[in-house]
């Protein structure tokens, strides 16, 4: 619903469509300022400018008439803009307007809201003109996007569950070895995590993943969050009494050779999981 302030008006309420989806869907089909022609039944056609002022979009409506609306805002706040007329056939002057798309605990809040005064129609004719393009906007916007959320597949857990297989680095051939070298290097690992070490049984995918993430993972910050939490989890795991998990870690994608020289204790498990979590997610 809209948000409708004439010049003489004191009414501050603030309706709004809710949507039961979340706010990312309602910003990816409506949220840019260039985007209304996709979604509005009364903007046939919607193009854009850079001028010296700002940018502007010149919006041709059903009869050809022409409305050009320049951004007022800085852009930086995503699924919220807030523009002003500059000329166009509508009944007001002084038009300002604000699209918001906001988050909600159930999905999100769709407000439109504009400030305005009346031009050449009384102010009850104005008031309902732009109540009704409001109106009929996030109308269009609500059936979109019902339209669009129906198409989203809902995640299904597979019965049975698949078996996971693993490349371990024993097995590795020359070229996946020398992507496990390069991920420990960076991750300053001892060891290949079970989930990369099953990505490695499609080896394209896993390089060209490793090669996605290997900035990111060899930079200052993040080497610097994995070392915290090492030693968080390292001072909290010392106080537990721990017992023998050799077999749990071999059902878990262990070799014997990598558990040779680990003590069997749930202290070197847990220190062995921390070295391996960022392994693991890549």
């Amino acid at each position: 619903m809209p948000k409708l302030e004439r010049e003489e008006d004191d009414d501050r309420r603030s309706p709004k469509k809710a949507l039961p989806v979340h706010p990312d869907l309602v910003q990816q089909l409506a949220g840019g300022f260039d985007q209304i022609g996709a979604w509005h039944p009364a903007v046939a056609d919607c193009k854009t400018s850079e001028t010296s002022s700002g940018l502007v979009r010149h919006l041709t409506l059903p009869d050809g008439a022409i409305l050009q609306e320049i951004r007022t805002d800085d852009g930086t706040v995503p699924g919220t803009y807030s523009y002003r007329i500059l000329s166009g056939p509508l009944p007001v002057r002084d038009y300002t307007s604000t699209f918001r798309i906001l988050a909600t605990g159930n999905g999100c809040e769709v407000e439109w809201s504009g400030r305005f005064g009346a031009e050449g129609a009384s102010e009850e004719e104005a008031h309902s003109v732009v109540a009704g393009i409001y109106e009929t906007g996030l109308q269009a916007l609500a059936v979109m996007v019902a339209g669009q959320a129906s198409k989203t597949l809902q995640r299904r857990k597979p019965s049975p569950l698949p078996q996971v297989t693993t490349v371990p680095e024993i097995r590795a051939d020359e070229a996946l070895r020398a992507v496990y070298e390069d991920t420990k290097a960076v991750l300053q690992v001892p060891w290949m995590g079970v989930v990369t070490m099953a990505f490695a049984q499609y080896p394209n995918f896993y390089a060209t993943l490793w090669g996605g993430l290997r900035d990111l993972a060899g930079s200052r910050e993040f080497v610097a969050a994995c070392a915290e939490l090492r030693s968080c989890a390292e001072q909290e795991v010392a106080a537990f009494s721990v017992p023998e998990i050799t077999r749990d870690l071999r059902k878990r994608g262990y070799a014997d050779q990598e558990l040779e020289s680990e003590h069997r204790s749930m202290y070197s498990y847990v220190r062995l999981s921390i070295d391996r979590c960022t392994a693991t997610y890549v």
